[in-house]
């Protein structure tokens, strides 16, 4: 295909893709309009109401950044998006107003709903700019134009199905800190050999995170409490910082927010205690405890290779002499290699001290295989996440930690609900 016909092509995509009725941001099950009334609202939002509401967002923000000072703060990675997001509103809104993204919302739609949020006296718009198909963080950058601070968590094979491989997603994700000002501020992971090599060719001054000695995250210790404790040495002197979130890649989230709140002028100690109590959206790592009296690990928010292994850390750590049970999901859209990575898990698992392994949805079938190979002798499977439910309340009894991994659209969180009840 030619060139420019390649570039019409994703022109259109994109405004097909931002062009979708709100309602479908929120459940993208039934796509069938049920009523001519419904045909004609889905065609109305799609062709007159996004368009017009992106526009408006647009020059409304240049409106703000140009009379009234506002900064755009700008958040991608493979993970960690979210709760990055979160720690980092929660810290600068102790000080000045800020507006940030609504969670999980698809970007496409979230970006201009949270520009229109804005008022004249916010100082802070924080924006989660997630990408799942080549092209989309040009559109945000469209909307948004060039952003004061860019960070960049980490760069992991997600979504290798639409970029191809991990230095696809490298090239959409880094798109934030390339179009940045020499006034702007890149944080990034330097712990990320793709990050890493993009230090000396910004315009932006840039802060590193995970770059040994200085500003990663040590002494982790999991509390009874279930935070993360960690220290970071920051401008020479150890500081100490606890997140209400266990795991050691939300420690490394937490450093990034360091890193750039006290860019942004804010005091260590006022970071502090602002990471203490900062709420962590759901089916993040969430701790719940059944009638039963068991406890349940929720992260079934979403998955992929890394986050998982971070998620096993924590809670092998935590449960330790408890009846432990995994509960993995299906890994989503990780392209050519999804079956490999899937085999891969099962044979990590398979060598930990885990005394049930829950199986859910196709791909998973490839861990399950993997495991039982490997000797694992209580390792179950299951296609229907209905029947997964009924077999993981059978085992949830008093002393049992359950963790739950899996991507989003398998619906394990039904399960946790389950659970909970």
């Amino acid at each position: 295909m030619h060139l420019k016909n390649k570039k019409l092509v994703r022109l259109i995509r994109i405004w097909m893709v931002s062009s979708l009725p709100l309602e479908y941001v929120f459940t993208k099950s039934d796509m069938q309009p049920k009523s001519f009334l419904k045909l004609l609202r889905m065609y109305y939002a799609r062709w007159i109401v996004h368009p017009l509401k992106r526009r408006l967002a647009k020059y409304y923000l240049l409106i703000l950044k140009t009379f009234f000072g506002l900064k755009v703060i700008g958040i991608t990675g493979s993970a960690g998006k979210t709760t990055t997001k979160e720690m980092l509103a929660s810290v600068l809104s102790e000080k000045c107003e800020v507006v940030y993204s609504f969670s999980n919302i698809d970007p496409i739609y979230n970006i201009p709903s949270t520009i229109l949020r804005c008022r004249p006296q916010t100082k802070y718009i924080v924006l989660e700019m997630g990408v799942e198909y080549p092209g989309e963080m040009n559109f945000y950058l469209w909307m948004v134009g060039r952003v004061d601070v860019a960070i960049i968590t980490n760069i992991f094979p997600t979504h290798t199905e639409f970029f191809k491989n991990e230095k696809g997603v490298f090239d959409e994700k880094k798109k934030l800190v390339c179009a940045q000002h020499k006034s702007g501020i890149a944080v990034l992971n330097f712990k990320n050999r793709y990050l890493r090599s993009l230090g000396s060719k910004l315009n932006a001054s840039v802060l590193w995170f995970n770059n040994r000695p200085s500003n990663t995250p040590r002494n982790l210790k999991f509390t009874s409490f279930k935070e993360t404790a960690f220290n970071l040495k920051i401008n020479g002197k150890e500081e100490e910082f606890r997140i209400p979130i266990l795991g050691r890649q939300f420690s490394e989230n937490a450093a990034a927010v360091v890193i750039a709140s006290e860019a942004l002028g804010v005091a260590i100690p006022d970071i502090r205690g602002s990471l203490s109590k900062v709420e962590i959206p759901d089916h993040r790592m969430k701790i719940i405890k059944t009638k039963k009296g068991a406890l349940i690990y929720d992260d079934s928010y979403n998955s992929n290779p890394k986050a998982l292994e971070a998620s096993i850390e924590a809670f092998l750590e935590t449960s330790k002499a408890a009846n432990k049970i995994v509960v993995f999901g299906d890994m989503l859209e990780l392209g050519k290699d999804e079956k490999e990575y899937h085999k891969k898990i099962g044979e990590k698992l398979s060598k930990l001290h885990i005394n049930k392994l829950v199986c859910v949805g196709k791909l998973a079938f490839y861990t399950f295989s993997a495991a039982r190979k490997m000797g694992i002798p209580n390792v179950k499977y299951f296609n229907d996440k209905n029947e997964a439910i009924e077999y993981v309340k059978k085992v949830a009894l008093p002393n049992t930690h359950i963790l739950v991994k899996g991507s989003r659209s398998i619906g394990l969180d039904s399960l946790v609900a389950k659970l909970a009840e």
